[in-house]
């Protein structure tokens, strides 16, 4: 059986390093949703301005 808990605690600097990178990671992955979203509005309204057009065409 080998004992995964580390012998040590983890050093500052460990510490650190993975909060920055989470952080990181958390602030990319927030940007790619924002992104995603926005486009999602925009295919949203396109197709609703389409839609309007169209309704005054038939008019």
């Amino acid at each position: 059986v080998i004992d995964a808990t580390p012998t040590h605690p983890p050093h500052q600097r460990e510490v650190e390093a993975a909060v920055s990178f989470l952080k990181r990671v958390q602030t990319l992955y927030r940007f790619k949703v924002e992104e995603v979203l926005q486009r999602r509005v925009e295919l949203y309204n396109r197709k609703a301005r389409n839609r309007s057009k169209k309704n005054q065409e038939i008019r």
